[in-house]
């Protein structure tokens, strides 16, 4: 830019936008995951719990040394928690820590608690453009006492992707592994055989 042919005047308006740069905000949606049979589900009721810090997830990712980009996860997070549950129990009702639904009408509980968000790394370096998010979900009786712990990973790079459309394939991907890993859970199959509440 040649500083010389502006007016003066406007010289701090500019510095103030190349400094400040823009803020944007992306607002994801979450694939629906697969369809699963009845003889596949495991044939419980269960409480699908969710935490504010879990349904509120933001993050924030800086380009360089201006332009902010914005990402409130929490609410894909929520309804893809909600898909997973649905998926593959028998019937889920949605809760909080500090309410539960009466030991009698649920087997068991299932809690989502986001462990890392990385999205991008370092592109102005030339690197390959990646995006990973990390849940842990975490399946107890209705007493708190666990019976299954698994942290489930979606992963995405930027091979023939824009870097939007990796940030929703690492998203769809960690839903997909997700219901993958707890229908294929062994201790949450046999504690399902096991249990006489919430069938």
């Amino acid at each position: 830019m040649n500083l010389k042919f502006i007016n003066k005047n406007y010289l701090p308006g500019i510095l103030m936008i190349i400094l400040c740069g823009c803020a944007f905000s992306h607002e994801l949606s979450v694939k629906p995951v697969r369809k699963v049979s009845i003889e596949e589900k495991i044939p419980i009721r269960v409480a699908l719990e969710l935490s504010p810090d879990f349904c509120n997830y933001h993050y924030s990712w800086q380009m360089g040394v201006s332009d902010r980009h914005n990402f409130p996860l929490g609410k894909a997070f929520r309804r893809g928690a909600e898909m997973v549950s649905e998926a593959a129990f028998f019937d889920v009702s949605v809760t909080s820590k500090d309410v539960k639904p009466p030991a009698h009408k649920i087997a068991g509980i299932i809690t989502p608690q986001v462990i890392h968000v990385d999205i991008m790394g370092a592109p102005w370096k030339g690197y390959r453009q990646t995006t990973l998010m990390m849940i842990k979900w975490t399946f107890t009786d209705h007493s708190g006492k666990i019976i299954w712990v698994k942290t489930c990973k979606g992963e995405a790079d930027d091979k023939g992707k824009g870097w939007l459309e990796m940030v929703q394939a690492s998203l769809d991907d960690l839903f997909r592994k997700s219901l993958e890993s707890i229908l294929s859970s062994q201790e949450i199959k046999k504690f399902a055989e096991s249990t006489t509440n919430g069938k």
